[in-house]
């Protein structure tokens, strides 16, 4: 197996940049919601550029601090209805495999990599919603 060969190298390197293409930062989700993110008070909009929510914030300041939550979760309680959003790491699973067959006079080698975002997923953070405002936050400290 030839791990310097040209298909496996852009195999590599197209798995990485759709891994990389995957991840939005606060700062590109502040610039597509640009109008709504400047009418926030500015010790908000310092937090959401750091990727921090607090109780009370909104269900979009959460949005554009964490991004889309990775799991929701809708639950029923004493108090009402809630939505759980669910963050999570997710570490890319990589994988490599080498191949062969032999009959009929015949043989063949094939090599391959995979690239899945599919590793190691842990929950990180589980923000709880009531009436569209922040009420909780749980996180992992693992």
């Amino acid at each position: 197996m030839n791990l310097s060969s040209p298909a496996m190298l852009i195999g590599l390197g197209a798995a990485v940049l759709i891994v990389a293409a995957c991840a939005t930062t606060p700062e590109d989700r502040i610039a597509r919601e640009r109008e709504l993110f400047e009418s926030f008070p500015p010790e908000v909009q310092q937090n959401l550029r750091a990727g921090v929510v607090e109780v009370g914030y909104t269900e979009d300041m959460v949005r554009i601090a964490l991004g889309e939550p990775d799991r929701i979760i809708r639950r029923t309680t004493e108090d009402g209805d809630e939505t759980v959003y669910s963050y999570v790491d997710s570490r890319p699973a990589f994988s490599f495999g080498v191949a062969g067959t032999k009959g009929g006079g015949r043989s063949s080698v094939g090599t391959g990599v995979g690239v899945t975002t599919g590793g190691k997923v842990s929950e990180r953070l589980a923000v709880v919603l009531r009436d569209g405002a922040v009420v909780a936050i749980e996180e992992r400290t693992e």
